[in-house]
């Protein structure tokens, strides 16, 4: 579903794309402007579409950085009041402590599913579905 959703995005931007040309270049005409005109009036369209496109991606990493640190700093404020006894364990089992990386160095490997966490006996387990098994 993914994949129809983003060809049919595509598929709209090209067309987007071919009616600007078509756009600037029968304003162009119909004005007697020269060609370069119309280069810089697509141009120009195509740079406001890249623009936002980095925008919005940049909004969305800045996003995600405030909510990870809000996440972290709610973690370690409970850390902090939690008693002495408790710290120590609850730093051990806190979720922050343990990075996992995965590094797949074959190019052409499929991608897999997004991982999955379980909460066992023994803490957080990441289950990592494999395709190139």
């Amino acid at each position: 579903m993914k994949k129809l959703i983003l060809s049919i995005l595509k598929t709209i931007l090209l067309i987007l794309l071919f009616a600007a040309a078509f756009g600037s270049y029968a304003l162009v005409n119909y004005k007697g402007w020269t060609w370069w005109g119309g280069a810089c009036l697509l141009g120009g369209f195509v740079g406001a579409i890249v623009a936002i496109l980095f925008i919005r991606k940049w909004f969305l990493r800045k996003r995600e950085r405030k909510f990870v640190k809000r996440i972290v700093d709610q973690d370690n404020s409970a850390i902090a009041a939690a008693p002495l006894h408790e710290r120590s364990q609850l730093q051990q089992l806190h979720p922050d402590r343990l990075r996992l990386v995965f590094l797949f160095t074959e190019p052409n490997i499929a991608k897999g599913n997004s991982p999955a966490m379980a909460i066992t006996p023994e803490g957080l387990d990441i289950i990592v579905d494999n395709p190139a098994r």
